[in-house]
C-alpha cells in the first residue's frame, strides 16, 4: 500500500482489512468520478464500492458497507472520521453508512440459520454470532428474557471455534444446543454431519460486510453491531420490524 500519514495508517489499515475482494460499484459514472476511483486504486491499493462527491468538497469513498472515508480529488489527502452538518447537527457519515449497509432481509437464506422462537415470535432479527464470543452470549441472554422474538442465528465461526460450531449445527436440536452453550456454558456433545453451512455463513458474512460478532440485521434492512442495552434492543426490535 502507498505511504499514508503514520497517524492515520493504523486506523486506515483496520478500516480496509477485508476490502481486497471488493469491486467497483456497477453502472457507469462521469469521467471525474472514474478518475477518483482510479486514483484510489492506484494510491491506496483498494477498490471502492461507491464513490460520491460530498456537499463539502471532498469525495466520499466506501470500501465496505460500514467503512467510509474521505479524500480530495487528487487523492493526496485522506480523512478518517465523521462529517457533521453543523447547521442541522446531522452526522452525515453515520447516515451514509446506514444507507449503504442496508441488507435485503428477503435475501438472507433462513435455511442456513438456527431458528429459535421465544414466545409469540412476533418480532424478527438475524444475528451473526460466534460460539466463543462473550458479547454474543450476553446478547443471547437478552433474547432468553423475551417472549415475542424469533431469532435467526447465522453461526459465523472463527478458526479456533470451528469444531465447537460444528457440534452445534450437527446437534439433533441445534437451537437447544446453541441456547445451552450461550446461556449456560454447556458445550454440545461431539457430533458429525455436513457442516458446510458454516462455510456458507462465512461467505454470506463477507458478502454483506459483517466484520465482527455479534452483528444484528433487522427486517427493515438496518443493522446493528455489538450489543445494545436490553432496553435499546427491545426498542430496536419494535421499531425495525415494519408492520409489526
Amino acid at each position: 500500500m502507498p505511504r499514508i500519514s503514520q497517524i492515520a495508517a493504523g486506523a486506515f489499515a483496520a478500516a480496509l482489512a477485508f476490502t481486497s475482494v471488493a469491486s467497483f460499484a456497477a453502472g457507469s459514472s462521469d469521467p471525474e468520478t472514474d478518475q477518483v476511483k482510479s486514483r484510489v486504486v492506484e494510491r491506496l491499493g483498494v477498490r471502492p464500492t461507491t464513490v460520491a462527491k460530498t456537499p463539502f468538497g471532498l469525495w466520499e469513498i466506501s470500501v465496505a458497507p460500514d467503512q467510509v472515508f474521505y479524500v480530495d480529488g487528487n487523492v493526496r489527502y485522506l480523512l478518517l472520521g465523521n462529517a457533521v452538518d453543523i447547521a442541522t447537527r446531522e452526522n452525515l457519515t453515520e447516515k451514509r453508512i446506514a444507507e449503504i449497509s442496508r441488507v435485503d432481509w428477503k435475501t438472507l437464506p433462513q435455511k442456513d440459520a438456527i431458528r429459535v422462537v421465544h414466545g409469540s415470535g412476533r418480532y424478527q432479527v438475524a444475528v451473526f454470532a460466534d460460539a466463543t464470543c462473550m458479547y454474543c452470549r450476553l446478547l443471547e441472554s437478552y433474547f432468553a428474557k423475551m417472549n415475542d422474538v424469533t431469532v435467526y442465528t447465522y453461526v459465523f465461526p472463527m478458526k479456533q471455534s470451528r469444531n465447537l460450531a460444528k457440534n452445534v449445527v450437527c446437534a439433533k436440536n441445534p437451537g437447544a444446543a446453541w441456547g445451552n452453550l450461550m446461556t449456560k456454558g454447556v458445550k454440545p456433545a461431539e457430533a458429525n454431519c455436513d457442516d458446510s453451512v458454516l462455510d456458507r455463513n462465512t461467505v454470506l458474512s463477507q458478502k454483506i460486510g459483517v466484520a465482527g460478532t455479534p452483528t444484528l440485521i433487522f427486517p427493515d434492512g438496518s443493522r446493528l453491531g455489538g450489543v445494545p442495552s436490553y432496553e435499546n434492543l427491545v426498542k430496536a426490535l419494535r421499531e425495525r420490524n415494519p408492520g409489526k
